[in-house]
Formats: structure tokens, sequence, C-alpha cells
């Protein structure tokens, strides 16, 4: 192999080492790692169609948060929370999403800032949506502080044709336009 190809070997063996189980193509999210992991599998591979469920709750408290999805390389996949609670977040779950799916996630307490690494908008669920995105039975219970964007209690900023279904936020809101 040339240097360059043995290179990307190594690194695609040394990420998928420590990856989820799969079921029907379907990454099980069942802890703190499991997520972590499947965010930073959207936000450094190249990857049009990544699903993910979460099967236990997480709690996010003191973990370094990587949303999932950055300007550069949006979420273009399916993420189901199945309404286990996802707790302790200091920034949105998602950060860009482009034609997504995102369902069942109930993001329960928190303190969300923005960060303009994963979107210029502030939000606890996405920071910003382009495209076709469903967002569907989601809700959040988290405070939302400050922000250059646009912001929103679940959602900063909705681009494109995106729908929302049987979602609420439940939080505070507190942004300086």
């Amino acid at each position: 192999l040339a240097q360059s190809e043995l290179k990307a070997t190594q690194f695609y063996q040394r990420f998928f080492s420590g990856a989820p189980e799969q079921v029907d193509g379907v990454y099980q999210l069942a802890t703190v790692d499991d997520l972590l992991w499947f965010s930073r599998l959207n936000n450094n591979v190249p990857m049009n169609d990544l699903k993910g469920v979460l099967t236990a709750p997480v709690d996010l408290t003191d973990v370094e948060w990587e949303p999932i999805g950055t300007p550069g390389k949006p979420f273009q996949g399916t993420f189901d929370g199945r309404l286990q609670p996802i707790t302790g977040l200091t920034k949105g779950l998602f950060g860009t999403v482009n034609n997504a799916t995102i369902e069942g996630v109930a993001i329960v307490g928190g303190s969300i800032t923005g960060d303009a690494a994963y979107a210029a908008h502030t939000a606890s669920l996405v920071g910003m949506s382009y495209g076709n995105t469903t967002l569907n039975r989601c809700f959040s219970s988290a405070s939302i502080v400050g922000g250059t964007g646009d912001g929103g209690g679940l959602v900063g900023k909705m681009a494109g044709y995106g729908t929302m279904r049987n979602c609420y936020f439940a939080g505070n809101l507190t942004y300086g336009w």
C-alpha cells in the first residue's frame, strides 16, 4: 500500500475498534462513550447516511461534548433518541444538520451556550438545520444562554423545507440579540 493509503487504513482500524454494536446498520448507543464516538464519527469521517438509536439514558455532565455535525460535515442521517433522557448538556446535541431525521430526543435540564465551531446558531437540539430535515417528538427543558447568531429553544435556525412535529421547549432562553 502507498503511505497515504496505509495511514488511512490505520486510522479506520483504530477508529472503528471502539465502535458500538450495530443492528441492521443502526448504531446502538447505550453509553456516554457510544454517543461521543457517534459524534466524532460524523464530525471526522464523511458519512451521508449515519444511523443511531439511543438505547439508555445518557448523562453528559462534566463531559467535553462535541455536537453531532459541523458546518463542514453536517449530520445527514437518522437519529432516534427513543425518549431516553439526555442530561448535562453544555452545547447543543446537534450542531449543523442537513436532510436529517431526528426523533424521540429528550433533553432534560442542562445549560447550553453557543459554539461557532459546530453552528453559528444556538439551541438545545439543533443549532443550524438545512434542507428537508425532520424533527419529531423532541423536547427540551434546558437553559439556553448567549450566542451570536440566531437562537431558539430547540432549533437555532431552520433553512430549507424542514419539518417540526410534536416538539416542545420548556426551558429558559436568555439571548443577546
